[in-house]
C-alpha cells in the first residue's frame, strides 16, 4: 500500500512537472516570436524613415531648396532629420562626388564629419 501511494505521488507530480514544463516552452515560445515581430516592426520603421529622408533630400536638391555645395545648409539639414526621427542616431548626406556630411547622437555635442572617398583621398 505505501508502495502503491508513493508509485502515484510519483506519476501525479510527474504529469503535473510535464504540464508545467509544456505551458513554460509554450510560453518562452510565445514571448521570443513577440519579440521578434517587435523588432522586426521597428527595424521596418526605421528603414522607412530613412527611405522617406533620402526622397526629402533628393526632392530638396532637385527644386533648387537645398544647396549640396553649402556645408551649412548641408549642416542644418542633417541636423533637422536628426531631431525629427529621435530613435535615429545618425545621419548623412552624401553627393555623385562620394562627398557626405554626417551628424551623430547626442545632438549637443554633435560634430559635422566630411568624408572624403578613398579614391580622392588616394589621389
Amino acid at each position: 500500500m505505501v508502495l502503491l501511494t508513493g508509485l502515484t505521488g510519483v506519476v501525479i507530480g510527474g504529469l503535473a512537472w510535464r504540464e508545467q514544463r509544456t505551458r513554460s516552452r509554450a510560453l518562452i515560445d510565445a514571448a521570443m516570436a513577440q519579440a521578434a515581430r517587435l523588432t522586426a516592426a521597428h527595424a521596418a520603421r526605421v528603414f522607412e524613415d530613412a527611405e522617406a529622408t533620402a526622397r526629402v533630400g533628393l526632392y530638396l536638391v532637385q527644386q533648387s531648396l537645398l544647396d549640396p555645395n553649402d556645408p551649412r545648409a548641408l549642416e542644418l539639414f542633417v541636423l533637422a532629420v536628426l531631431r525629427a526621427h529621435p530613435h535615429v542616431s545618425w545621419v548623412s548626406y552624401g553627393d555623385r562626388q562620394e562627398r557626405a556630411k554626417g551628424l551623430a547622437e547626442p545632438i549637443t555635442v554633435y560634430r559635422l564629419l566630411e568624408v572624403k572617398a578613398v579614391s580622392e583621398a588616394a589621389g
